[in-house]
């Protein structure tokens, strides 16, 4: 009895010892005693090592896939800048045309380049006008007035002389962009606005165009678009807004009519620009867009430059001169190639590329590019 018990203690210590070692035993009574068989492991060792290898092969992998995005997109997101050895030297040079009015848009002309003639400092303040509300964006200025707007979508208009009020139109809708004024009935005011007041959330398809009588406030026409902080943009008998909605208006500047429309991926809030009947927008897909003024049609799109994580979006007016788009990037990075969806739509180049700073900018500034307007 006490051998039998000896017996089998040594095997379930010989048990433990060899299930510890990673070996398999079967123990078994034959002929009164008690036989261990291990069982070989090898095969199963080399299973795991086989294993292991192929997890970290399959790592290195991953990093350096990872490690060659990285560099590649570092290497995309370098500046382009200019040589500072080369003039710049354009095909055309671009005539400032004075404009029938003293200052009718946004950037005073459709190519937004805000030329001015012969106004310089030092100068004076000859009145002051406006009260509590918020008065973000400049005037436009025609027939011996100011127009402009505030924050609660109150459009004003007074006296260039004096400062005097000549009158007021209350939208009943946000807004964040000048007015434009044009010749058509003797002076019309064009305005555009956001969601109506009290807007508790926003929608990108509530906005409005309003045509007034300059003279008079009175409304001419108003046009349902979607919500807009684009400043108008006059140019042949049309006005042309952009809309949080990514679409761009042409509406006909006498009744408001519809002309065409452009829908993009991304909201527009910059103002438009024109040159050589083409209209430039830029989106927050990330592109800029050159659309025929007259038809709609697509000219041509710039793709931003990417960045690491993300790309920049186009929140600033482009500004058209020296057959080139200068336009600002809210991630201080500009396109560097343009994309050719189709055989009849011609890219832009990138020509210059700079990165400023700017302490109004949440992540990295302002910068410039320079593409060009035709091939």
């Amino acid at each position: 009895m006490t051998t039998t018990v000896a017996v089998r203690l040594r095997a379930r210590v010989t048990e433990r010892a060899l299930f510890a070692a990673g070996v398999v035993a079967v123990v078994s009574d034959v002929d009164g005693c008690l036989r261990a068989r291990p069982v070989a492991v090898g095969r199963s060792l080399d299973g795991a090592r086989t294993m292991r290898r192929a997890l970290a092969i399959a790592l290195l992998v991953a990093t350096g896939a990872l490690v060659a995005v990285v560099l590649h997109r570092l290497t995309e997101m370098r500046d382009i800048h200019g040589s500072p050895a080369v003039e710049f030297k354009a095909t055309t040079t671009p005539q400032p045309v004075r404009p029938s009015l003293p200052w009718p848009m946004f950037g005073r002309d459709p190519a937004r380049t805000a030329t001015s003639f012969g106004t310089r400092p030092p100068l004076r303040r000859v009145w002051i006008a406006g009260g509590r509300p918020q008065i973000e964006f400049p005037p436009a200025v025609g027939y011996g007035r100011l127009f402009y707007t505030d924050g609660g979508g109150r459009l004003y208009a007074i006296s260039a002389a004096t400062g005097a009020r000549a009158w007021r139109y209350d939208a009943h809708r946000g807004s964040a962009a000048s007015p434009a004024v044009g010749p058509y009935a003797h002076g019309t005011v064009y305005a555009s606005f956001l969601n109506r007041l009290p807007a508790h959330e926003k929608d990108p398809h509530d906005g409005e165009v309003v045509a007034l009588a300059a003279g008079t406030g009175r409304v001419r026409w108003s046009a349902h678009i979607g919500a807009s902080e684009t400043s108008p943009l006059l140019l042949d008998g049309r006005v042309y807004v952009g809309g949080w909605d990514g679409v761009v208006y042409a509406l006909d500047a006498r009744t408001g009519r519809r002309l065409w429309a452009y829908g993009m991926a991304g909201a527009i809030k910059g103002g438009l620009a024109a040159g050589a009947a083409v209209v430039y927008a830029g989106s927050y897909d990330g592109h800029v867009y050159a659309l025929d003024a007259a038809t709609g049609r697509l000219v041509w799109r710039a793709a931003g430059q990417p960045s690491l994580f993300h790309h920049g979006t186009f929140y600033a007016t482009p500004v058209v001169a020296y057959e080139r788009v200068y336009v600002g990037s809210t991630d201080g990075r500009m396109p560097s190639t343009l994309e050719r969806p189709r055989r009849q739509v011609r890219a832009g180049r990138l020509r210059r590329d700079a990165r400023l700073s700017c302490r109004a900018c949440g992540r990295g500034g302002i910068s410039a590019a320079a593409l060009t307007t035709s091939l």
